[in-house]
């Protein structure tokens, strides 16, 4: 396992939940994503993986994840739990 202790920081950002992000990461450089509190799920989606199989945005749907509670709000909007 290589030691990237002493790696040059080019991005550190805090995203509030439920809000976007999105980068380019070159190739050699490191994607490092930590959960602060312990209650987020993170969805990646690589678009140049994507674009290798012949696929776009019109090919990535809608995740569901069963293991984090998102409940929906009287309006219709989604929220964090944070329970």
């Amino acid at each position: 396992m290589t030691d990237h202790t002493n790696a040059k920081i080019l991005v550190d950002q805090i995203v509030p939940p439920g809000e976007p992000w999105s980068g380019i990461v070159k190739k050699g450089q490191i994607l490092r994503i930590i959960d602060l509190e312990g209650r987020q799920a993170v969805d990646l989606n690589f678009l140049s993986a994507l674009r290798t199989h012949g696929l776009g945005w019109k090919d990535i749907v809608p995740n569901v994840n069963f293991f984090c509670n998102v409940p929906v709000l009287e309006e219709g909007k989604r929220a964090i739990s944070g329970t």
